[in-house]
């Protein structure tokens, strides 16, 4: 099947909102699906990675999202906010507050100043 770049966005907006409402296996498979047909994109990366944290195996999303996107983009703040996140579902509170104190330090966006909202309070 080949897909266009908007196709692209489509599947990947549904696989977030998928995650996001908890229709954790079609969110997963669309990630991977993305994954297959853009290997060298980090944003199905990220996308799964965040999937998997939220759905309890946090030390394999960790892994995927320094290898498939830390890797290419050291300093994309949402992977390590995804990572950060995984430290706290792991109750590593400890490396979870430093990557959120690397972030903040790092002039992040909007949505990446929210997220730091999020996660600064669940880290105490």
């Amino acid at each position: 099947m080949e897909l266009d770049s908007d196709d692209i966005q489509f599947f990947h907006e549904l696989a977030y909102m998928g995650a996001i409402r908890g229709l954790d296996f079609a969110s997963r498979e669309l990630f991977e699906m993305l994954a297959e047909y853009r290997p060298d994109s980090i944003y199905p990366h990220l996308g799964l990675g965040f999937n998997i944290i939220n759905n309890g195996d946090a030390r394999k999303g960790i892994e995927l999202l320094e290898n498939k996107v830390l890797k290419k983009e050291p300093d994309n703040n949402q992977a390590k906010l995804y990572i950060a996140l995984g430290y706290q579902k792991l109750s590593q509170f400890g490396k979870a507050e430093n990557i959120i104190r690397e972030v903040e330090n790092s002039h992040p966006n909007d949505d990446e100043k929210a997220m730091l909202l999020s996660l600064k309070e669940h880290n105490n």
